[in-house]
């Protein structure tokens, strides 16, 4: 509101000012959630009405790797026997067209003993685990992500029936 003097000139100008920045936050937290469960209903359905899963992987990574904007997207299988030596297998990979892949069955195979790679091992915690690749334990694998300039590791078991499946694992360079 202005406020003027006796005199008809512009005394001062009275307002309210309100932070909103709180709200905006908010707000754009809501829309990524809503983002997010829009992507895992998709992904859903592409699973159960699937014939061809390895095809139907591929689009479900693609569609969640955009959605939550990482670079790349990889599962691996636990093969490990009960009680036997633990062991995985890269199962479905994705990466974006600005990130290189870093981790295919050619890699996996070029290096010798790397199911015993301290991150590798760590696969068959079955926990939520998430890092930055400096702050992997050392290791061939490190080695390689940090050189590939990753920025971030998030690791998330996969159950199917209740039973310990094998892994995802998202990064960001």
């Amino acid at each position: 509101m202005i406020v003027r003097g006796a005199d008809g000139q512009l005394a001062r100008i009275n307002g309210v000012a309100s932070d909103i920045t709180e709200r905006n936050c908010l707000t754009a937290k809501m829309e990524y959630r809503g983002k997010l469960l829009h992507v895992v209903s998709i992904a859903a359905k592409e699973l159960l009405t699937s014939t061809a899963i390895d095809e139907s992987m591929a689009k479900v990574l693609q569609t969640i790797g955009q959605a939550v904007r990482v670079h790349r997207m990889l599962v691996f299988e636990n093969t490990a026997p009960p009680g036997g030596v633990p062991a995985f297998a890269l199962r479905f990979g994705w990466h974006s067209a600005d990130a290189p892949v870093i981790v295919d069955a050619d890699f996996l195979a070029k290096m010798p003993g790397i199911h015993a790679d301290p991150w590798f091992a760590s696969l068959f915690e079955k926990q939520v685990v998430t890092a930055r690749p400096q702050a992997m334990p050392n290791g061939a694998v490190k080695a390689y992500f940090t050189s590939a300039g990753n920025q971030s590791l998030l690791r998330v078991p996969v159950t199917i029936e209740g039973e310990f499946w094998g892994t995802s694992a998202l990064t960001t360079a």
